[in-house]
């Protein structure tokens, strides 16, 4: 699915490459609203419900940074670090962008009705099945219990704020910005 997503991400920067990219006469606020209009939509369709491991991250990230140093003309021998990269284009890092997006969505859930299935597959448990030798595989209760911590939301009490719309969005836009 990630490379898929990468491929799809890559070929539709590509595309721009010669109208957006290139044109001097676009401001940089106008190349990163098109950025993630067009390639990073692309990039993370569905990753709300993505589980990743921190190696798809970089792979993610790495890609988001190398699309933002063409953008800005930026070559590795004038050893501009990410942050930098990331602070002139007023981004966030892939992995924020992830956990925000996941979090959103988990809001979205948390509002829906208990008939409805994506909230039972959220609350839902598996029967007695026995497990495996080894670590155990990373699940998606515990990515979203990693992006609460990193924003400061108490991972016993996130349900309250999230009945409210506006109340969860503002609480997880604030996390973003102290997590970065």
């Amino acid at each position: 699915e990630l490379d898929v997503r990468i491929g799809k991400a890559s070929v539709t920067f590509g595309r721009l490459t010669s109208r957006v990219w290139n044109d001097k006469l676009l401001t940089l606020n106008t190349k990163v609203s098109i950025y993630q209009a067009c390639v990073l939509s692309t990039l993370l369709y569905g990753c709300e419900s993505w589980v990743t491991y921190s190696k798809q991250e970089r792979r993610l990230n790495s890609f988001h940074l190398r699309c933002f140093r063409k953008i800005l003309g930026v070559t590795w021998d004038q050893r501009i670090t990410n942050n930098k990269i990331l602070e002139r284009t007023g981004l966030q890092s892939m992995q924020t962008n992830l956990d925000v997006r996941r979090l959103r969505w988990l809001g979205h859930v948390e509002r829906m009705p208990q008939a409805r299935l994506p909230k039972a597959v959220l609350y839902g448990q598996l029967k007695n099945r026995p497990r495996r030798r080894g670590r155990p595989k990373l699940r998606y209760s515990d990515k979203v219990k990693q992006g609460l911590k990193k924003f400061s939301i108490p991972t016993d009490n996130w349900e309250n704020p999230a009945h409210n719309c506006s109340v969860w969005r503002s609480r997880v836009k604030a996390g973003a910005v102290t997590a970065e």
